[in-house]
């Protein structure tokens, strides 16, 4: 299953037990516009684990304190990122002290979603 959602900042993609989020270029990500994309994986996955893969194929901002609200997604079971850019990588690096979840940062979004895939059936076992 795999549905695609447009919003104003982005493109947010839900499946079975991931979503991707790709952010458009220049967007500053707040908590108001975190809380809609996390609306959309609440109301698929309900009480389901699931992964969220954020895209980072453009250049945008992250407002740190969003994960607080991050950390209380029960059923969030790991968070990835994705970049070519070393930049971006790097300010994940950075990110990932806010957040009480597995998090892990990758170059292709193929890395990811076999991490997630582990993350997932692993903890199912």
């Amino acid at each position: 299953m795999h549905k695609t959602i447009q919003v104003d900042f982005g493109i947010i993609e839900i499946h079975n037990f991931y979503v991707i989020a790709t952010i458009n270029e220049g967007v500053v990500l707040t908590n108001d516009l975190s809380y809609e994309i996390i609306q959309h994986a609440v109301e698929h996955f309900q009480d389901a684990p699931f992964v969220y893969i954020t895209n980072r194929i453009h250049s945008y901002s992250v407002d740190p304190s969003v994960y607080i609200m991050t950390n209380d997604i029960k059923n969030l079971k790991g968070f990835g990122v994705v970049s070519p850019h070393v930049l971006a990588r790097d300010n994940a690096t950075f990110e990932k002290n806010f957040l009480n979840k597995e998090f892990e940062i990758f170059k292709t979004l193929d890395e990811a979603i076999e991490w997630a895939r582990n993350l997932i059936f692993s903890a199912n076992l």
